[in-house]
C-alpha cells in the first residue's frame, strides 16, 4: 500500500514545476496524511522550497481534489511537528499560506495555520469576505483579522456589505469597536445606496447608526473640456494635465475633473476659488485613496461614478 500511494503521486508531479516536483511537495499539495509522514519520517526535506523560493509547505492543499478539512489539518500538524517554518517571512514570493487556504473552506485548518503565524488573517479574511463561508469569517476573525484595516474602499467590511454577506457582517461587527467609524459608515451607506435593505439591517442590528441622507444640492451637470483657466489650474496643482480630463460636475466652488477614472486614470476634485486639490479619486483608488468626495461636496454624483 506504501509504495502504490507513493506511485500515486508521479501524475501530478509532472505538472509541477521541475524544481518543486518532489514526493513531498505532492504529497503536502494531494493532503495525503500516510505518504506525507512516510516521507518525513524518511528523512525528507520540510523546508525544502520550489522554484520561486517558497517553501513547499505553502502548497498544502493547492490540489483541491480529495483534500478535506481534516486531513490537511493533519498534514499541516505533521509538517509542524518535523519542523516547519509557516511564517511568512519565509520565502516571500506569492501570497502566504494563509491566504492560499482560506477560500478552501477548511476552518480548523485556519485556526491551527494562523496560530502558527503562517499569514496575516487580516489578508486571509479579504481574501473571502464576498464568499458565502461564514465559518472560515468567524475563526479568522478570532485569529485577530480586522474587518477594517486597508484602504478607503478595500476593507473586509466594505466586500462583504457589497456581496450582501450579512451573517459576516454581523460577525465583523463584533469585533469593531467603532460602530460609526468612517469606515463603518461608508460600507453601510454602500449597502445602502445599492438597495440591500437586509445588509443595512445587519449593521444597524449591530449598534451603527446610518447617517441621515442629506437633501442633494443643485448642481451643474454638463460634461465638456476643460475651459483654459481650468486647464491652468489644474497645471498649477499637478504640475501638468493629461489630455483625457473633462469637467464632469460642478458643487458651489468644487468641481469634479476627471481623467479617464473608469479605467486606471484620476479624478480629481478641486475647490476652484481656494484654487486647492481637495481629493484624488477615480480608478487611481486603486492604490489607496481616501476621503472621496470630500465633505465639501454636498451635490448627487452624477456619470462616471466615483468612490
Amino acid at each position: 500500500m506504501r509504495l502504490f500511494s507513493i506511485a500515486l503521486l508521479g501524475s501530478f508531479a509532472a505538472a509541477l514545476p521541475a524544481s518543486a516536483g518532489t514526493r513531498l511537495m505532492v504529497a503536502i499539495a494531494r493532503c495525503q496524511v500516510e505518504v506525507t509522514r512516510e516521507l518525513l519520517e524518511a528523512g525528507a526535506d520540510v523546508n525544502a522550497t520550489d522554484e520561486r523560493g517558497a517553501p513547499i509547505s505553502r502548497w498544502l492543499a493547492s490540489a483541491g481534489s480529495g483534500c478535506t478539512d481534516a486531513n490537511a489539518l493533519e498534514v499541516a500538524r505533521l509538517l509542524d511537528q518535523h519542523g516547519a517554518k509557516f511564517d511568512r517571512s519565509t520565502g516571500k514570493s506569492g501570497p502566504s499560506l494563509l491566504v492560499n487556504l482560506a477560500p478552501r473552506r477548511m476552518p480548523r485548518t485556519l485556526v491551527f495555520l494562523a496560530s502558527k503565524g503562517a499569514g496575516d488573517p487580516t489578508e486571509a479574511l479579504r481574501a473571502i469576505a464576498s464568499r458565502d463561508d461564514l465559518e472560515s469569517v468567524r475563526v479568522l476573525l478570532e485569529a485577530g483579522a480586522s474587518p477594517t484595516a486597508g484602504a478607503a474602499l478595500g476593507s473586509a467590511l466594505m466586500d462583504a456589505a457589497l456581496a450582501g454577506r450579512t451573517g459576516s457582517i454581523a460577525e465583523m461587527m463584533k469585533h469593531v469597536t467603532d460602530k460609526q467609524s468612517p469606515k463603518v459608515l461608508a460600507a453601510c451607506e454602500a449597502a445602502r445606496r445599492s438597495g440591500n435593505g437586509p445588509v443595512v439591517e445587519a449593521f444597524t442590528d449591530a449598534g451603527v447608526a446610518p447617517r441621515a441622507s442629506p437633501t442633494p444640492a443643485k448642481s451643474t451637470y454638463q460634461p465638456r473640456g476643460l475651459t483654459v483657466e481650468e486647464s491652468k489650474l489644474l497645471a498649477r496643482l499637478l504640475g501638468d494635465v493629461p489630455t483625457s480630463c473633462r469637467f464632469i460636475q460642478e458643487c458651489g466652488d468644487v468641481v469634479l475633473i476627471d481623467c479617464n477614472s473608469a479605467a486606471d486614470g484620476p479624478a480629481y476634485y478641486i475647490d476652484r476659488r481656494a484654487a486647492k486639490l481637495l481629493a484624488t479619486c477615480g480608478g487611481a483608488c486603486m492604490r489607496g485613496c481616501t476621503g472621496c468626495p470630500p465633505p465639501t461636496w454636498t451635490c448627487e454624483l452624477r456619470t462616471p461614478r466615483t468612490p
